[in-house]
């Protein structure tokens, strides 16, 4: 319908929902969250409000409700439930099948969403390390050079999307000399974050086991330690490493003529639960 926000535009549920409540009040002036709420067989008129406003969740009886009442076709209904599973899905792989479906959606790859795009590049440890190797003294704006020079080499077909894509989110800007790096002009919002940074650390930590066996000791750090904490310090302890890490990358970025892109990665996370007992 004219003017309806298009879905496929979106990476957050509760985002559009806003913005369709918004335009249905704008061509139907009696429409309320009252009538909203009967449509969709709620008994309170605030659920809506309360589902935009990120006060609660869509529960899975409630969605079909939802779905009535928005009057969705049938691709917008199947991308409706894909951002509502990326906003609350029980699980990370959950959370992480809805995004991938989510970004293989033919009329979400041609809105060109930005946000959408830029989860692209942080999903994948292709952008980030085309990134950091733009900033290296010898780089060239060539995808065959660029997928021989990774390790591992990628193909120059997925060199050459990668390289698109963030010239295209404006992480790169071509110059008269090459490129120049940027930082986004815009942010992603958090549960796709979330799901983008879960696909990023799975990624790196894969790299990383292949690091063990194909770099040399002197190309390369790898520690670690086990030990016992009382998990009531996490919060405390995760405050020091993420200042640690602040600290590391700021020397690092300061680096005057870099000649290679590396990964920094801390792995920190439990070896037992209560939940076993």
């Amino acid at each position: 319908m004219e003017g309806c926000p298009d879905i496929y535009g979106y990476v957050c549920y509760r985002t559009w929902l806003r913005d369709w409540f918004e335009w249905k009040k704008s061509v139907r002036e009696t429409y309320s969250h009252r009538l909203f709420a009967r449509l969709a067989g709620q008994r309170s008129p605030s659920t809506l409000i309360q589902v935009m406003d990120g006060v609660r969740n869509v529960s899975a009886t409630a969605l079909e409700g939802f779905l009535r009442a928005l009057d969705l076709d049938v691709g917008e209904e199947r991308f409706f439930r894909d951002l509502v599973q990326l906003d609350q899905g029980a699980t990370p792989v959950v959370r992480a099948q809805a995004l991938e479906r989510i970004l293989a959606t033919q009329r979400f790859v041609e809105t060109r969403s930005m946000s959408g795009e830029l989860t692209r590049v942080l999903s994948d440890w292709h952008g980030p390390a085309i990134f950091e190797l733009a900033g290296c003294v010898d780089f060239q704006l060539d995808p065959a050079w660029i997928a021989q020079r990774l390790a591992p080499a990628i193909t120059e077909a997925e060199a050459a999307a990668t390289l698109e894509l963030l010239l295209r989110v404006g992480m790169l800007k071509r110059t008269e000399t090459g490129v120049e790096r940027e930082a986004p002009r815009f942010g992603i919002p958090q549960p796709v974050h979330r799901t983008a940074a879960l696909r990023y650390h799975q990624a790196m930590l894969r790299l990383a086991l292949r690091g063990l066996e194909t770099f040399d000791e002197n190309a390369r750090f790898v520690s670690g330690f086990t030990t016992a904490i009382d998990p009531a310090r996490l919060p405390e302890l995760q405050k020091e490493l993420n200042g640690f890490l602040g600290q590391f990358f700021g020397r690092c970025e300061g680096e005057e003529h870099p000649t290679e892109a590396y990964q920094m990665s801390l792995a920190f996370f439990p070896l037992s639960s209560r939940s076993a007992d």
